[in-house]
């Protein structure tokens, strides 16, 4: 299936709903079984199957932006010209 611009913002939109999935402050953080079911009820929205959201998409946007953020946070600094 293909990724649109759309579905991927709906993804992103969906993850946050879900703390259990990204936040490891949250109690249930640890616990595989809510995960999954976290992640059940975010490919139900978007329509898409559970490992190639998690997998394959939702994986590939934190590198993305983990990279993204690197380079942000490398420019900051003396004598950069910010």
């Amino acid at each position: 299936m293909e990724w649109s611009n759309e579905k991927c913002v709906a993804l992103i939109h969906e993850y946050e709903k879900y703390p259990t999935l990204w936040n490891p402050k949250h109690a249930t953080y640890y616990n595989r079984n809510k995960k999954h079911d976290a992640w059940v009820d975010v490919v139900n929205v978007i329509g898409f199957p559970v490992e190639e959201a998690k997998k394959k998409k939702m994986e590939s946007l934190l590198r993305s932006y983990r990279r993204e953020r690197a380079k942000a946070k490398s420019s900051m600094g003396a004598g950069k010209g910010m």
